[in-house]
């Protein structure tokens, strides 16, 4: 998994540079482990663009996110989306991961039909018709409010707002996905660098 010229050479009969060569080796591992995870997601966008959506694969109209895992934003919505399913539990909920090669590409396909120009998540689109990007309980409760009615009760703590036939298309703090790829694009170069510079000092150093 790890090229082994890079990983140094054998200190046989020489303890202290079996130690050495123990440390390195284990660090490098972790360097070489830590390069291929952020690789990952990079391969996976990329592929998106060659995944083949048809108009089976795009989602019904109801209450669609579109999300990351590793987006904090994203899980305070999802904290909050079992309230709002409380509310209104006849709504049709989907959830797609971005991650996801697939969901990826439905997701592009998403923001052409919205014309959206900002990549970020969560991005929410309430039945098929108000998009919501960032997470915002305020403009989340509306845009169903306006798409689904304004129920007569809702749960301790939660105010309902009245129909507001103005709101539209809202944008507000959100994890942008384009921002997160050119800030691992940068640490990946750092490390990947780092790492073959490391081995080849080593390689050098034992020799």
């Amino acid at each position: 998994m790890y090229p082994s010229s890079i990983l140094g050479g054998t200190s046989r009969g020489n303890p202290s540079l079996q130690a050495e060569n123990i440390v390195h080796n284990t660090n490098m591992k972790y360097l070489w482990t830590l390069a291929l995870a952020l690789v990952t997601p990079f391969v996976v966008h990329a592929q998106a663009d060659t995944v083949e959506i048809n108009e089976s694969d795009l989602p019904t109209p109801g209450f669609v996110m579109y999300h990351l895992e590793t987006c904090q934003h994203c899980r305070n919505q999802l904290e909050f989306l079992p309230t709002i399913q409380e509310i209104w539990p006849d709504v049709n909920y989907q959830l797609f991961e971005v991650q996801d090669q697939a969901n990826a590409a439905i997701f592009a396909e998403v923001m052409k039909q919205f014309d959206l120009t900002n990549a970020s998540v969560p991005t929410t689109v309430v039945n098929d018709n108000i998009v919501v990007q960032g997470f915002n309980q305020e403009n989340l409760l509306q845009a169903m409010v306006n798409e689904y009615g304004r129920p007569m009760k809702a749960p301790v703590g939660v105010t309902l707002p009245e129909k507001n036939p103005e709101f539209e298309f809202r944008n507000s703090a959100g994890t942008n996905v384009g921002g997160i790829k050119n800030i691992m694009n940068i640490v990946l170069a750092v490390l990947v660098f780092g790492a073959l510079g490391y081995g080849l000092y080593s390689t050098t150093k034992s020799d």
